[in-house]
């Protein structure tokens, strides 16, 4: 059994026009999971289904688009009908962008182009000019709560959470949910949204994929898609980067730390925001006197490979970096349903003043203070006077029975 991911709809609806759509996404997602549910959905549609891992494959479409349509005429595709074309892992393809050019073009009539890939370094470097207009791009993260709700089977839930936290239902989720909402809540902060791991049955199989997974994306994602040519320190950088996920990133420390250079340290940064492991927020800054302006955070974007890397699956009761990883979760949450145009920012004052998120969408800025008990805000309203926002949040894991302040929306953890 499959389960139905929040951006299906939308390439449903896509499969009409003539672009090719690209899935983008960390190994492990559920890419090829989602090509294969878009294919059993249009079964009406002539569909063909290529894995770019396997060499004939690639020998195949290397050969160029006017050959892959001699390969449809020699397997009985008629010239008067459409055929679905699913390609997964493009990134192995070298110079993949002139082939879709040309399919999009001249037989958009005859193919409709839907592929996925799991290297933005490979496959940004090849969109450049020449795929402008020709393309429709999607990213698949890890399963937002909403999406791991349903995975789980409680659809009694999941309904009343709705797309966004605007849409949640929170009067019925905390009169009739609360105590398992939390339960579910905080399996997912321990072990992630890498589908897999979510239908694992076990704890010790859930721990047992994550370590896999993180295996599987050194060895293949890393190894086999650029040179690494120290592989002790990459993999000492990976973990620094989970234990410090949230924290102010300074590079000459890590970098001192493992024994790299400034150049080949940040290369290897972004690999891994290539490959979709970690993601960096910058600090907002517009030339207000006393905001920080230079060290970004570094966030890893699965809280469950976090803690495999770590080695700590203690409970949120039984840790001492809990509001850490709560950060790092609610992190998580906002990258998800970032907009295509959103901006994401941190806030900090050489004073002390600080806001953990800020959604920049459009001309708005959107504060988020996270907290883990449910509280008064201390700089919330100090940064709305500077910027003059109309929405104010705090994200928080546990209520509390404190008054609080009105101009301020009190967001429970698992509506974002």
């Amino acid at each position: 059994m499959t389960f139905s991911r929040e951006i299906e709809p939308e390439l449903i609806e896509n499969m009409s026009n003539r672009r090719a759509l690209f899935i983008l996404g960390a190994r492990q997602t559920g890419k090829t999971t989602l090509l294969k549910r878009i294919r059993d959905k249009i079964q009406d549609e002539k569909t063909l289904y290529f894995d770019l891992e396997r060499q004939d494959t690639i020998r195949l479409f290397n050969k160029g688009i006017d050959s892959f349509i001699t390969y449809l005429n020699d397997h009985g595709f008629s010239e008067s009908e459409r055929v679905v074309v699913f390609i997964d892992e493009i990134q192995y393809l070298e110079e993949f962008s002139n082939f879709i050019k040309l399919a999009v073009d001249h037989y958009s009539h005859r193919l409709k182009l839907i592929v996925s890939g799991s290297s933005a370094a490979q496959i940004k470097y090849q969109f450049k000019d020449s795929l402008v207009g020709r393309k429709f791009i999607y990213k698949l993260h890890p399963l937002s709560f909403r999406e791991f709700v349903i995975f789980k089977n409680e659809s009694p839930i999941s309904k009343h959470l709705g797309p966004n936290y605007h849409e949640a239902d929170l009067e019925t989720l905390f009169r009739t949910f609360k105590k398992r909402i939390y339960a579910l809540y905080q399996e997912f902060i321990l072990y992630g949204g890498y589908p897999e791991v979510v239908l694992a049955q076990s704890v010790s199989l859930k721990k047992k994929i994550l370590e896999e997974i993180i295996q599987t994306y050194v060895l293949k994602d890393i190894r086999n898609l650029f040179t690494i040519e120290k592989i002790n320190e990459f993999n000492h950088l990976v973990r620094i980067l989970a234990l410090q996920s949230g924290q102010l990133f300074n590079r000459e420390n890590v970098g001192n730390e493992i024994k790299l250079n400034m150049r080949t340290l940040d290369r290897y940064v972004r690999i891994l925001e290539d490959t979709y492991l970690i993601q960096p927020v910058k600090p907002l800054y517009s030339n207000k006197p006393k905001e920080l302006k230079k060290m970004p955070k570094i966030f890893l974007n699965d809280t469950g490979l976090k803690n495999s890397l770590m080695n700590n699956f203690n409970g949120l009761d039984n840790r001492t970096d809990t509001g850490e990883l709560f950060e790092s979760a609610v992190f998580s949450a906002l990258w998800k349903n970032m907009e295509p145009l959103d901006e994401l920012f941190f806030w900090r004052t050489t004073g002390g003043k600080e806001i953990d998120f800020i959604l920049q969408r459009g001309p708005e800025y959107v504060p988020i203070e996270v907290k883990v008990k449910q509280g008064k805000s201390n700089h919330l309203n100090y940064f709305s006077n500077l910027y003059d926002c109309s929405e104010l949040n705090m994200v928080y894991l546990r209520q509390t029975g404190q008054k609080l302040s009105e101009a301020i929306t009190y967001l429970p953890a698992w509506v974002m």
